[in-house]
């Protein structure tokens, strides 16, 4: 479920309750919809202290060029959305799966580094259980950079 948070400020991203598949437990969702992003952001962007709420909104998965953004070649700019964590998922690994960040990459969680990826279009996952806390909502940024530069 996602709800609108407001003009300025992206939809906060809700991880369902674990759902019932024939005895399996599958907690899944996608962090698809509008978040927010910057061209060119701030010092310690990924910093829970930066509010976003002046920076632009995209809907993702996209290319931001295919909705008005210009991202020059080389240049990192952020992504940032609310995500909120179900109370029962309390013990249990959260992954992140990334499916189409091209470039190089890297994720915050409440202001703290997971990781980096660099690759174009493939999937990873991004370990974040010792950052959230069940039952609450995080920040999530992303940085990213449209790097063509091969060696």
């Amino acid at each position: 479920m996602l709800r609108q948070r407001g003009r300025g400020v992206a939809e906060t991203h809700h991880l369902p309750p674990a759902l019932d598949h024939g005895g399996r437990r599958d907690p899944r969702d996608l962090l698809n919809g509008t978040w927010n992003v910057h061209l060119h952001p701030p010092a310690a962007f990924w910093s829970n202290a930066i509010n976003p709420a002046s920076w632009g909104d995209v809907r993702v998965p996209c290319a931001l060029a295919s909705q008005g953004y210009a991202a020059q070649v080389n240049e990192e700019f952020a992504y940032r959305c609310r995500l909120s964590v179900p109370a029962d998922w309390g013990g249990k690994r959260i992954i992140l799966r990334f499916d189409g960040v091209a470039g190089y990459a890297r994720v915050w969680v409440n202001g703290e580094y997971v990781r980096d990826h660099y690759g174009g279009y493939t999937s990873w996952n991004c370990d974040i259980s010792g950052h959230v806390c069940p039952g609450q909502e995080a920040w999530l940024t992303v940085a990213a950079s449209d790097d063509r530069v091969t060696s």
